[in-house]
Formats: structure tokens, sequence, C-alpha cells
């Protein structure tokens, strides 16, 4: 059985989370990998990779040059993050049928499993990147240190 949005691979919440850093940054010049990388803990080389196959899904536009980096595709508000693991995630290999023999109350669990799944992809179908960012923003707001001796 597979459930892609039980647990999150280190590969799409890379992603989320590089994509959630572009949008962060709020700028229309293009990010640097690098900067990516070291502000969200993402080793580098990984990191590129991803983005590759995130400019192949129309995610993010790269640019050349010493002041190269990467955008966004599209703005925050039109990406979600379940567009974003369902791309990442895509594997034709789990929706092959199993030729093994269920057990016999196998669907029982199945059933429970493919519900709990349908309300994580709905969460996740609904929540934008620019989402993300607002509520992260309001959380730092309200952590705001106070010095007060």
């Amino acid at each position: 059985m597979s459930y892609p949005f039980f647990q999150l691979s280190k590969k799409s919440g890379y992603a989320v989370r590089a994509l959630f850093e572009l949008v962060l940054k709020g700028t229309s010049a293009p990010v640097n990998v690098r900067r990516l990388a070291k502000a969200q803990d993402i080793p580098i080389r990984f990191l590129e990779i991803i983005l590759n196959e995130l400019k192949q899904g129309g995610f993010v536009l790269s640019v050349r040059g010493k002041s190269g980096g990467y955008l966004l595709a599209k703005p925050a508000d039109e990406i979600t993050v379940g567009q974003i693991i369902r791309f990442l995630e895509k594997n034709p290999e789990s929706d092959a049928p199993s030729l093994e023999q269920p057990h016999p109350g196998e669907f029982i669990i199945k059933r429970l499993m493919d519900n709990v799944n349908d309300c994580i992809s709905g969460i996740c179908d609904n929540l934008t990147l620019e989402e993300m960012v607002k509520e992260y923003q309001t959380n730092q707001e309200s952590f705001v240190s106070n010095y007060v001796i």
C-alpha cells in the first residue's frame, strides 16, 4: 500500500521549504541556490536537483549569470503544497495492481487509510505558499522578544 501524503519525503519537504523561502524573500530578483540552501539548511547538491525538477514542472524559473538564481514561475497564491508534492511524488509503479492475494481484512485498513489520505490531500491542496508565509510572519510577530528588565 502506498499513501503519498501520509509521510512526506525529504525531497518534497525540501521542495516546499525552498519555495517557501523564495516567497519569504519577497523579491523580484532571482535568489541564488546557495542562499536558499543555507537559509533552509538543505544540502545544496540535492536542492539543485529538486529545483531543476520544479523548473520542469513550471513552479520556478531559472536565471543564468552572476546575479542569477531562481524565481517563482507564478504567484505564490496560485501554488499549493498539494501541487508541489503531487508533481514530485508521481509514481506510476504505485498505480500498478498487486498480484499478491490481500488479507481478507485488508480492505478495511485500505479504506481507513484512503480516508486519512483524502483528508491530508485536501489540506495540502488548499494550502498555498502565500498562506504559509503569512502564517509564518504572523507567528514571528507574536514571538517578538521583550527585554524589559
